[in-house]
């Protein structure tokens, strides 16, 4: 407006340092001759569309008893990493269950808020193990500073699947089948003549109660003939 002063306006979206320099026809301006230095950091709100939310099992499988590592990467509006740990959030799991109607429901299993890792740029880790098989419901909620309003991030929620761990022998079951009987610690009656179909069932757990619905364990069936004296009691 006459004054001789030139006004210039703009936004930098991505964090990093910047160098600003005024040329006129090509020719650095006075005492900008080198420029000068900027430093832009991450915006103040968080993004819970860019957001991610990852867990370290590989191709969404975990075993029971095992620790399950969740990370939150935290992001602003522009997709930089927030390397701050002003924010909140808050993971929550649940298990598909079933209630005595059949019906499926979400239970909840574990709670927790998300810590943030000094170790790793805007990460924010929890860790927990869970015991049970199953099909599991991961999801993580933003809490906005400003107005406390909690908001669900992308991609959530996430599945994860817990299979059974390893094989428990103490833990197992086993029992008796004859014809149509299923009896616990069932004996075949001595001195029988007639010929009965006998079936040992072996029910495969884990150390957590788990039913391991796994091909690849083997069992060995050992059967003692128990041979009988004249006088019909057991040598």
């Amino acid at each position: 407006a006459g004054t001789g002063t030139f006004w210039s306006t703009f936004s930098l979206t991505r964090t990093g340092e910047y160098n600003i320099m005024a040329k006129v026809a090509g020719l650095n301006v006075g005492a900008m001759e080198n420029g000068f230095h900027v430093q832009v950091t991450w915006a103040n709100i968080t993004s819970t569309e860019l957001t991610r939310f990852t867990v370290s099992s590989s191709n969404g499988v975990s075993f029971a008893g095992e620790e399950v590592s969740c990370s939150i990467l935290s992001k602003d509006a522009f997709g930089n990493n927030r390397n701050e740990s002003d924010q909140q959030f808050a993971l929550n799991i649940s298990i598909q269950s079933e209630d005595i109607a059949g019906d499926s429901y979400d239970r909840v299993v574990a709670s927790s808020f998300p810590q943030f890792d000094p170790t790793q740029a805007a990460v924010y880790i929890s860790s927990h193990v869970l015991t049970q098989s199953g099909l599991y419901n991961l999801t993580v909620l933003f809490y906005a500073p400003d107005t406390g309003i909690a908001s669900p991030i992308m991609g959530i929620p996430m599945t994860l699947r817990i299979s059974a761990a390893q094989f428990s022998p103490s833990d197992s079951g086993v029992y008796h089948r004859s014809g149509a009987e299923v009896l616990a610690g069932f004996k075949p009656t001595l001195f029988t003549s007639t010929v009965i179909a006998e079936e040992l069932v072996v029910i495969s757990r884990d150390m957590y109660g788990n039913v391991r619905q796994n091909e690849n364990d083997v069992f060995a069936l050992v059967v003692t003939f128990l041979a009988l004296s004249e006088s019909g009691s057991n040598d």
